[in-house]
């Protein structure tokens, strides 16, 4: 039960005030329910669990909806051929830069540096029949295995953002949004 009042935390819910009203009483119920050591599920909180995922909702769901929302659809799969074929994509976090250089070949050849060091790493890219950008790495990079990802057009000097939908989830870009400039 403790996992579940946290997942109700204020932290995952969403601005509209509806939905801050359910999350507000959803968590009511997980406290009190925690408190009484009960696991009884009353009508009450049979709704508020229906009700949870309005909660729930991931930044990623939440970016998705907002897209969706202002009539942005993420790249098909010629559209992000076009785009990444002979292309350099730069992006940044908290802890590393990086770029990938990608090739009309399907090759991409990776470059991380951070405060005292640097590492390369070749691999290869593909745009996939469900409109993702698909990419692995050989070496060093090989533990994340293949990683697919939505990429939805933005506005300033990020000009892509990358949906992860598959594979391992990056450290640096733990609800896998990644704002990236990508540049011929």
């Amino acid at each position: 039960m403790i996992q579940l009042y946290l997942w109700v935390s204020p932290k995952y819910c969403r601005i509209k005030r509806f939905e801050e009203i359910y999350c507000r009483w959803i968590k009511i119920l997980v406290q009190d329910i925690i408190k009484s050591k009960s696991l009884l599920i009353t009508l009450t909180g049979f709704l508020s669990f229906l009700l949870f995922g309005i909660c729930a909702a991931s930044d990623k769901d939440q970016f998705m909806k907002n897209m969706k929302t202002e009539g942005v659809n993420p790249l098909s799969a010629g559209e992000i051929t076009e785009l990444y074929s002979d292309s350099t994509e730069y992006g940044k976090n908290q802890k590393y830069e990086w770029e990938g250089f990608y090739s009309a070949n399907g090759k991409v050849k990776g470059r991380a540096w951070w405060n005292g060091g640097e590492a390369l790493d070749d691999g290869e890219w593909k745009s996939t029949g469900d409109d993702l950008l698909c990419f692995e790495y050989f070496g060093k990079w090989s533990k994340n295995g293949e990683r697919c990802f939505a990429v939805y057009p933005s506005s300033g000097e990020y000009n892509y953002t990358l949906i992860q939908k598959t594979g391992s989830q990056s450290s640096g870009w733990p609800e896998g949004i990644i704002p990236v400039k990508v540049t011929r």
